[in-house]
């Protein structure tokens, strides 16, 4: 589980792209506002092979009411190497 502060603004971003160190197999993330599982979860699935992964927060309802700070899981291999919001 990996800490995620958001900036003031987060809304305003559409897309939350994560980096991973291993692509040898697919992985799956999730983003919540709590650090054991929620149920206001965002989760998606990455392929194998692909570094980094991108998902479409800003049309999650959930993603408008998230506090600052959010966790972020990863499930495979290696670890999340980079987060970061995109317009």
């Amino acid at each position: 589980v990996y800490r995620v502060l958001l900036p003031k603004a987060s809304s305003a971003y559409r897309y939350l792209e994560v980096s991973r160190s291993d692509t040898t197999s697919g992985g799956a993330f999730a983003i919540a506002n709590l650090r054991a599982r929620s149920r206001r979860d965002i989760s998606w699935a990455v392929q194998t092979g692909r570094a980094s992964t991108a998902v479409e927060v800003g049309a999650c309802l959930q993603w408008h009411g998230f506090p600052k700070t959010l966790y972020l899981r990863y499930k495979g291999p290696g670890t999340p190497t980079s987060v970061a919001l995109l317009p």
